[in-house]
């Protein structure tokens, strides 16, 4: 099975509105553009998108996947080896900023 273009479209349109969420605030507390444009709201709906789909991603791809404690294995080491450098380059620059404001 190929990549379903326009499912990955709306998968990422999904994570882009929970970042934006996380990164535009709204000033002191006020009611902001943020809040006009229901960015919260959007956002929520980005979560459940995001999760649906990566769901039924999963469920697509689990019949194609051979049973087994070695292809088991091989899937979490693509999977750590895709995500925690990653994680770790964002901690350490996250880490950086903390150690600099203090």
């Amino acid at each position: 099975m190929g990549k379903l273009v326009s499912v990955q479209i709306v998968r990422g349109l999904a994570a882009i509105a929970v970042a934006a969420n996380h990164v535009w605030l709204s000033p002191e507390g006020k009611p902001g553009l943020r809040d006009a444009l229901h960015i919260p709201f959007i956002a929520y709906l980005g979560v459940l998108i995001f999760f649906c789909i990566s769901g039924m991603l999963m469920v697509l791809t689990t019949p194609l996947a051979k049973p087994g404690l070695k292809p088991a294995a091989w899937f979490l080491r693509l999977r750590i080896e895709r995500i925690y450098p990653v994680y770790v380059f964002w901690l350490t620059v996250l880490l950086c900023m903390a150690g600099a404001a203090a």
